[in-house]
């Protein structure tokens, strides 16, 4: 008479626990059980990413308003001010701003105006403006993006050694409208832009130069900025 499945089962498991002692057992059994409680949701996540690919995030622009600035092929101007305090001691800062948040827009494929004919715009009109419908009087664009600085540094606070990057501003978007042969713009987005970074640990000198972290985090503010205008993967997103 053969041995039936059940009976087989039950030995192999005897024979493994003469071999093994049972404090063995236990801890292979409870491996699994540990690695999913330590990373949390965080295996599912990878297993979704594996499964659906990495999602596209709509950006707060186009949940804002539905524009779709690449797919729409519409041209953005992006043009930054700076309170006297920050333009004295940072002059380069607004120029470093709009170049950079242009070019970013530009790598996606939207439609931007040259941030040197900005920059050459606001020279021959003393670095100021009274209305922004005076830009969109001044050059041929369907968007404004306009960021206000109220703050920036890059040295942490009451620290001659150490670096962490600090920017608050308003991101505002302006529709370029025409009609009876003048151009108007109208005020369609608004968001508030708070930075620190890094944002957990400041950065030594001793480690990181100034002149190159400056040049990072402006570089990480910039990229932070263009992506509320573009839809992006979620892997891409700064925070």
């Amino acid at each position: 008479m053969t041995d039936s499945p059940s009976n087989n089962q039950s030995s192999f498991i005897k024979d493994i626990q003469k071999k093994m002692p049972i404090k063995n057992i236990c801890f292979w059994v409870g491996l699994p059980l540990i690695l999913v409680s330590l990373t949390g949701c965080s295996l599912f996540v990878m297993a979704g990413k594996m499964v659906l690919g990495d999602p596209v995030l709509k950006c707060d622009f186009r949940q804002a308003t539905t524009v779709n600035l690449v797919d729409d092929k519409k041209t953005v101007l992006v043009i930054c001010n700076t309170p006297d305090s920050i333009r004295t001691e940072y002059p380069s800062l607004h120029f470093d701003l709009v170049d950079g948040i242009s070019q970013k827009l530009k790598k996606e494929k939207i439609k931007v105006v040259s941030a040197g004919d900005v920059a050459s715009w606001l020279d021959d009109n003393g670095g100021y403006w009274s209305d922004i419908s005076e830009i969109a009087e001044a050059f041929e664009t369907d968007y404004i993006i306009h960021l206000d600085l109220s703050h920036f540094d890059y040295r942490e606070e009451n620290s001659q050694t150490l670096l962490r990057g600090r920017l608050s501003a308003n991101i505002n978007a302006y529709e370029v409208k025409k009609s009876d042969g003048s151009k108007r713009a109208v005020q369609i987005f608004a968001s508030d832009y708070v930075s620190e970074y890094p944002s957990f640990t400041a950065v030594s000198i001793n480690r990181k130069s100034e002149k190159i972290f400056k040049k990072e985090y402006i570089d990480h503010v910039c990229t932070q900025i263009s992506q509320v205008f573009y839809d992006h993967r979620s892997i891409d997103k700064l925070f």
